[in-house]
């Protein structure tokens, strides 16, 4: 089949969504799908773009012998700017090579632009094409509750994206959100997550007092109240790798000398600092589906999480979840790992519950959902 892709960034810019985009478009082109994603140029985007990253960023490359294609457009400024900007390359493209079905990474704004590119190929070339959108975190769960503008044109534009032929969710909680604050169709809503490489992660040792935390020092990521709990752990050590974000000066601040900023490193290197971990913290505020818990728990580290989001749902019983904000608790948890036993036992928990996220999986209920679509 012939699938459009739009999404936001892609890698090698840093992050959950365009790492998995990404991987979802190369596994599609591997199955004989002829794939073509439409998304930003973004070489302005440091630090967020991996620094020492051995794959150059081309405005056009062809991958898996030419079924992959990925333009990289360069955007007009500001929001408007850019959402014209990638909707209109989109049915440009679209318009040359009629697609089979489109998919819109986040359900604002490129599902939104899926849309259009879909009504727009229906008023210019009469056919009539089905869109799949995804909800993918921060686009349900943050971007429609803000008081500005943006938050009151996403609610507004969410009635056309619900009119997709199909609405992924990541999880039930995501699920939920969408029926009951927004108001979409519950049978129109089908679950499906992000997945992980099971053969680029092997188990950790699990030796010594090392918790590590891998993601941005966003707001969003909760990092300081984790910094706060282990400055008051005694004999536990705190890895963080990424660590960039807008309160990336404020957690080197409050660090002591038991805390080490790894900083931003190639997606290839995250196993090896996984493996020098005994336990693996993710203190969020908010979460869609979090990439980083899955290549945890395919290290078979212990988890420590907040119970917000999709969090539950990926963790299950393979570790600890606590309130977000609550420094106490996350201690409480740190102290429970500080036993062999308990890490040896959910070690074991967190290599049985990833089995039900791999690639594999998730590629195969996709192309089920496409075939649907028919």
């Amino acid at each position: 089949m012939r699938i459009l892709i739009l999404i936001g960034n892609l890698y090698p810019v840093v992050g959950g969504t365009e790492i998995a985009g990404y991987k979802i478009a190369k596994r599609l082109a591997l199955r004989d799908h002829n794939v073509t994603v439409v998304t930003r140029y973004s070489l302005g985007f440091m630090p967020n773009i991996i620094r020492h990253a051995e794959e150059k960023m081309e405005r056009y490359e062809e991958l898996c012998a030419g079924r992959l294609k990925i333009y990289r457009i360069k955007m007009l400024p500001m929001i408007v700017g850019r959402f014209l900007s990638h909707t209109l390359n989109a049915f440009r493209i679209a318009w040359s090579d009629p697609p089979d079905v489109i998919l819109g990474f986040t359900l604002m704004p490129h599902a939104f632009s899926a849309m259009l590119v879909k009504y727009l190929l229906i008023l210019t070339r009469f056919r009539k094409v089905p869109v799949i959108v995804w909800g993918r975190g921060s686009d349900v769960f943050i971007t429609p509750k803000r008081k500005d503008i943006v938050g009151m044109i996403t609610r507004f534009f969410f009635k056309v994206v619900f009119r997709a032929d199909l609405i992924l969710a990541q999880t039930p909680a995501m699920k939920k959100t969408l029926v009951s604050n927004y108001g979409c169709d519950p049978d129109k809503i089908k679950i499906l997550g992000n997945g992980v490489d099971l053969n680029r992660f092997s188990p950790s040792k699990l030796t010594g007092k090392t918790a590590i935390f891998v993601g941005g020092a966003r707001p969003a990521k909760g990092l300081p109240y984790l910094i706060k709990a282990v400055n008051q752990t005694p004999n536990t050590r705190l890895l963080i790798v990424g660590g960039w974000g807008e309160e990336f000066e404020l957690c080197k601040s409050m660090a002591k000398e038991n805390v080490k900023f790894i900083g931003t490193v190639h997606p290839s290197k995250v196993p090896n600092y996984l493996n020098k971990a005994s336990i693996f913290c993710l203190p969020s505020l908010s979460e869609g589906f979090p990439n980083a818990v899955l290549e945890a728990m395919a290290s078979g580290l212990p988890i420590i999480a907040t119970k917000v989001g999709g969090v539950p749902y990926v963790v299950g019983d393979a570790g600890i979840l606590v309130p977000p904000r609550d420094v106490e608790a996350l201690k409480k948890a740190l102290a429970f790992f500080s036993k062999k036993s308990k890490r040896e036992e959910y070690r074991k928990k967190s290599l049985q519950r990833v089995k039900l996220f791999t690639w594999e999986r998730v590629i195969d209920k996709l192309q089920s959902f496409i075939e649907t679509l028919k």
